[in-house]
């Protein structure tokens, strides 16, 4: 089960309450003497502090699983009383006592009760809304109060958000115990609760604004506002699947206004402008984007169904090296067929057979000047095995059967024990939790925990072999970043081989990235750290470990044992969406192609899976057994390049560009002089119909900003240094790099750049070119100079 781990403030720019708010919560702010001790006034204290415009708002909520918002349709916002809870309000307290009442159950009981997710309750205004009672009918406001009957909606990450109408205050504790013991709640409270209780699925997004004038002056003055707003920008735009709904005390005032966008279950502070209120909108995807944002729907002819296309590829290619394609002419028909990042997978292999691998790639490079290949080390990583066998190779498991899963990994496995490698299964994981097999091929549930071993119920018949994996879905385990084995290969390997990027395994929250460059040193400062997203505790984590990592690699295969395999899409769309704000690199990894290990030709659904994940934002695909194993890697590497050609055909880009910019001033207020250069940049190229983006780098970072911001034109990158080169042309999407002898003078350096263009049909004569570079010659971060030439 996947919480609202998304809940940050601070989304929005910090700036000043316009001035009208601060005269109108004036008084509320400054009119108490600080000598008044009385109790109304200890209680209320929060009426008098002014808004915080400089306070950081991110992680200022906890995370919460579920969101349950009781639907008020009979009074307003500025009628509330002050504290709900305390009140017979619209059965708040009844919610909050059946909450309390299961909390302390649970807490009582031992450790092998199933987890109580944590509820949030909420009231919102429904006045005049077809969810609440039709105020404006008497006799049905009458009859819906006689009867007791309330509406509520219930929000929760990766499920349906529902409304639940007709409820009474006698379904309260079961309604409250369903929310907190059941994972999938949707499915089991139509048939669970009452036969008058009705139970819908909600289309559309809800934004709720705290307005609880009662509570805090500082709503008062920034919510209606806000609530005004958006209702005039959804009604403008005809977004009739948009509802807001001024909402009570939800926390935080001190960053008013405060927005809760649901079903993502975001939350963003200083919403005080009509300028971030449209942002939010932006921001949130409460709007739908401009015909052709993603896709060219109205250029998307026959035509061009059918002709072949012979675009410049922007997304770049990761191939798995291995036994099908190591040798010197196989890694070379690789790099013709659009290889960009070698990859040496160290959970097979030693480093004398990867050295090997490395001086081959190494020569056949050398007979194709000009040509960059990043090389990538993907560390083994901690990980959970099952253990040897006794005298069989494989043994099979009955379903029904029961076995014993001990931590002694000497022990010999069969039929009743399953030597596992993990010393802390016992108490990391909980009876009733799910254990996974060889990938899932035996699925087992964990029945009794013992001190050194667990007992669980097969599942399912399976035939399973020895040393293979094993999952703890949803389990938070406690294994090194790195194990021995890791460090060695990271220092005895990567730093001396001079490798490009380390592939973290299992990478679950920022500090293990940080542990990871104390590991490389200043010796491998220059190696770019690309963290895997396997297991829940990175998606947990996913927002620190991306302000910490250079890259992202959405690793699917073990993210799809840790989560439902149903959800790993709606992962890989978070994932990269959120990477691609930042500007960083993110891989799409896993079977994109694993059918052509064995044929020649990929399945349509393969095909559409790699366009997806191109269409999604991702910067680079990566094939795995296909290159390293499969009967055909030249041809996977072929059909994938065609694959990505055509996606990226139908992508608008000037639309992408410009939604970016929006989003990143949503999140940013401002922009850090180089990305305003890059931007920028990128924003003239469109206006004037530029066919190539020049751009003179010592590290690579301006050219990751440039395609950041999504340019339909190629980038070429110019750089006297090889790891920089690599750098571009392994992992920035759109970008081509060349390496120069000197960074010191520029008039030639990009009159040489106008000629490489030309040579790669890219411009012709006459065509406007925009440059980026610095007005300090061979100074790393000194772009800040924007021109236009002509070629």
């Amino acid at each position: 089960m996947t919480s609202f781990v998304r809940i940050v403030k601070g989304s929005l720019p910090t700036r000043k309450i316009p001035s009208a708010f601060v005269i109108a919560g004036a008084q509320s702010f400054t009119s108490s003497s600080s000598t008044d001790t009385s109790p109304a006034t200890r209680r209320h204290r929060s009426l008098h502090r002014p808004i915080n415009d400089a306070a950081p708002m991110a992680g200022t909520v906890r995370r919460y699983d579920r969101h349950v918002f009781i639907l008020d349709p009979f009074r307003g916002h500025e009628n509330w009383p002050t504290y709900l809870e305390e009140s017979r309000f619209l059965l708040v307290a009844d919610y909050m006592q059946a909450q309390r009442a299961l909390l302390m159950a649970a807490h009582s009981r031992s450790g092998e009760q199933e987890r109580a997710w944590t509820l949030k309750f909420n009231v919102a205004e429904a006045l005049n809304h077809p969810l609440g009672a039709p105020s404006d009918d008497e006799d049905a406001i009458n009859a819906f109060k006689d009867r007791g009957l309330h509406t509520i909606l219930i929000f929760s990450p990766c499920t349906p958000s529902l409304a639940v109408r007709g409820l009474t205050k006698a379904d309260i504790p079961a309604l409250v115990k369903l929310l907190h013991s059941v994972a999938d709640y949707p499915t089991t409270l139509p048939t669970a609760l009452p036969t008058h209780v009705a139970v819908q699925n909600l289309a559309g997004k809800d934004i709720f604004v705290c307005a609880h004038a009662s509570r805090d002056a500082r709503c008062k003055a920034c919510g209606p506002p806000l609530v005004k707003w958006l209702r005039e920008e959804v009604d403008m735009r005809g977004k009739d699947q948009v509802r807001v709904w001024p909402s009570s005390h939800v926390g935080g005032h001190a960053h008013a206004a405060n927005a809760l966008v649901f079903p993502g279950g975001d939350w963003y502070g200083r919403v005080n402008s009509k300028e971030k209120a449209k942002i939010l909108l932006e921001a949130s995807s409460m709007a739908s984007p401009p015909a052709g944002h993603v896709l060219r729907e109205s250029n998307i002819t026959l035509d061009h169904v059918l002709r072949e296309n012979n675009a410049i590829r922007k997304s770049k290619i990761v191939c798995t090296l291995g036994p099908a394609c190591w040798s010197v002419e196989g890694l070379g028909k690789l790099i013709d067929a659009g290889m960009n990042v070698a990859r040496l997978n160290f959970s097979h292999g030693d480093h004398e057979g990867h050295g090997a691998t490395l001086d081959r790639l190494r020569e056949a490079l050398a007979t194709r000047p000009g040509v960059h290949v990043a090389v990538m080390l993907d560390t083994k990583g901690p990980e959970i095995r099952t253990g040897f066998l006794g005298s069989a190779k494989t043994v099979e498991y009955k379903k029904g059967s029961i076995v014993e899963i001990v931590t002694d990994y000497s022990m010999p496995g069969n039929s009743e024990i399953i030597a596992c490698s993990y010393s802390d299964l016992p108490t990391t994981t909980k009876v009733g939790a799910t254990i996974l097999v060889a990938d899932g091929s035996l699925v087992l549930k964990v029945t009794e925990l013992r001190s050194s071993s667990v007992m669980a119920e097969v599942q399912n018949t399976a035939v399973i072999g020895e040393r293979k994996n094993m999952n703890l879905p949803g389990a938070i385990v406690n294994l090194p970043t790195l194990t021995e084995k890791d460090v060695a290969d990271l220092t005895d390997f990567g730093i001396p081989q001079n490798v490009d990027f380390i592939a973290a395994s299992f990478v679950r929250k920022g500090s293990d990235i940080d542990y990871i460059r104390s590991v490389l040193g200043e010796e491998g400062s220059h190696i770019k750290i690309i963290a895997k997203i396997e297991n829940q505790e990175g998606l947990h984590n996913y927002e620190e470990i991306l302000d910490r990592t250079d890259g992202i690699m959405v690793a699917r295969g073990d993210l799809g044992m840790e989560i439902p395999p149903e959800k790993v899409f709606l992962g890989q769309k978070m994932m990269i969406n959120k990477a691609n704000i930042r500007g960083k690199p993110v891989i799409t990894a896993t079977q994109m192609l694993e059918s052509m290990i064995k044929n020649p030709r990929p399945t349509r659904a393969e095909c559409t899976d790699v366009a997806n994940a191109v269409l999604d934002g991702t910067d680079c695909v990566m094939l795995s057994g296909e290159t390293a194993n499969g009967d055909f890697p030249t041809e996977a590497v072929t059909i994938m390049a065609k694959i990505c050609r055509e996606a990226e055909s139908a992508m608008n880009y000037n639309q992408l560009s410009n939604t970016m910019r929006n989003t990143v001033m949503a999140f940013m207020g401002h922009m850090p002089a180089p990305e305003s250069v890059a931007s920028s940049s990128v924003k003239t190229a469109f206006d004037i119909d530029a066919k190539m983006i020049v751009v003179l780098t010592e590290t690579g970072n301006t050219a990751q900003l440039i395609a950041k911001y999504r340019p339909s034109m190629p980038i070429l990158a110019l750089t006297a240094i090889p790891e920089t080169a690599r750098f571009v042309q392994g992992v920035v999407k759109n970008s081509y790099c060349v390496v120069i002898g000197s960074m010191i003078g520029t008039e030639s350096i990009l009159l040489r750049a106008l000629d490489i263009g030309r040579q790669k049909g890219w411009v012709e004569s006459g065509a406007n070119v925009v440059c980026v570079h610095g007005t300090q010659e061979a100074v790393p971060g000194s772009s800040n100079m924007l021109r236009v030439m002509i070629a």
